[in-house]
């Protein structure tokens, strides 16, 4: 039989071990890339505590509640908060903005390990509508306005604090954190240590024209897993590691899933991508390049028109009754003018005939 090691198994095995005796690593960095998600939010503004404190039954239900993976997070909660490694963190600086004009969806968090060193965790999106619409304006977009305000919020942070810094986030919280690294002064650079980057998307084109990759080398780290459909998106390079998850398809996603290597500690490295996820990445690619900067806000703006037709603010509430929603979906798009209906349609078909054909040359 084959055991699969964990996070949780992780956390069990080094919770007598300081980062003092073990410094930080990917693992325990997608571990603060994960408690971003939760919901602190519950405390007053400009409130602050300890790890342990946290371990309390309604605090962790407050914590959890409406969370991808509750009985996961509790869990998560319940060991770290009893851990020796990690139980006196103290968290402070979070940060949320929700920007229905703007298209924002935005949190972060600050986990101090030493005086002089943070661990700055970036959220990444939830199942919200205007968080995945916001997802979509990077196809055309130099900057959205979460990386904007991700920026903001580390010179706000190290302006206060004169420390050093881990950078890292899951999803569009890596993004962010690897912009940072990208764009911030050398000044604010120099404080940087290191940035994780876990299965988020690279950039487009436009807005790699402005970023200063020569940071990119040794202090920043990507790791997706083997069938990753988010991680591959606008990288053009084999600019990251590849992981082994024990899950398949977009449930790879989930940082709970990903294996670990005790001995190495870190996570579990495979040979190689999947052919799900290389044929995603070239017809990605490909799928773009036939659409100008317009015609991809035209698309997504037709997109999220439709589902804003069925009243749900999430596809948590989309998914509830599928069939009732569809119905409003299929209406609103009877009604929609004739040119945006072909560049909707013409998408769609563009990224299906362009998937299957990838699938086609990867079998010759």
């Amino acid at each position: 039989m084959i055991i699969i090691f964990g996070i949780f198994d992780y956390i069990n095995q080094t919770k007598n071990i300081s980062f003092d005796q073990l410094p930080l690593n990917e693992i325990d960095a997608a571990i603060f890339s994960q408690l971003i998600y939760l919901n602190f939010e519950i405390f007053s503004s400009n409130e602050k505590g300890k790890l342990k404190d946290l371990n309390k039954e309604n605090t962790i239900n407050k914590l959890t509640a409406r969370t991808w993976q509750p009985e996961k997070n509790k869990e998560l909660i319940k060991k770290i908060s009893t851990s020796q490694r990690y139980m006196n963190i103290i968290w402070s600086n979070f940060k949320k903005v929700v920007d229905l004009d703007k298209q924002e969806q935005f949190a972060a968090i600050s986990f101090l390990l030493k005086n002089n060193t943070s661990f700055l965790a970036f959220r990444g999106t939830r199942a919200t509508f205007i968080g995945w619409k916001e997802n979509l304006n990077m196809l055309y977009l130099p900057f959205i306005p979460s990386q904007l305000s991700a920026i903001k919020y580390f010179n706000l942070v190290s302006n206060q604090q004169s420390q050093n810094f881990y950078l890292g986030g899951h999803s569009k919280g890596g993004n962010l954190a690897t912009f940072i690294a990208l764009t911030a002064n050398v000044t604010k650079q120099a404080q940087i240590k290191k940035v994780f980057n876990f299965d988020g998307p690279g950039f487009n084109e436009t807005t790699q024209q402005k970023l200063n990759y020569s940071f990119y080398t040794g202090k920043i780290e990507k790791l997706i897993p083997q069938e990753s459909l988010f991680g591959v998106l606008f990288e053009n390079k084999q600019n990251f590691k590849v992981i082994n998850s024990c899950a398949h398809g977009i449930s790879q996603h989930d940082i709970f899933t990903w294996q670990v290597n005790f001995a190495a500690t870190t996570f579990q490295q495979a040979t190689h991508l999947s052919l799900l996820s290389l044929n995603l990445q070239d017809c990605f690619k490909d799928t773009i390049v036939t659409y100008t900067p317009e015609l991809c806000k035209q698309w997504i703006e037709t997109f999220y028109s439709l589902l804003e037709s069925t009243g749900c603010k999430s596809f948590n509430e989309l998914s509830q009754e599928k069939l009732y929603y569809t119905f409003y979906f299929l209406m609103t798009f009877s009604n929609v003018q004739s040119a945006q209906k072909r560049n909707f349609l013409r998408g769609i078909t563009i990224f299906i005939r362009l998937y299957f054909r990838s699938i086609y040359n990867s079998k010759i």
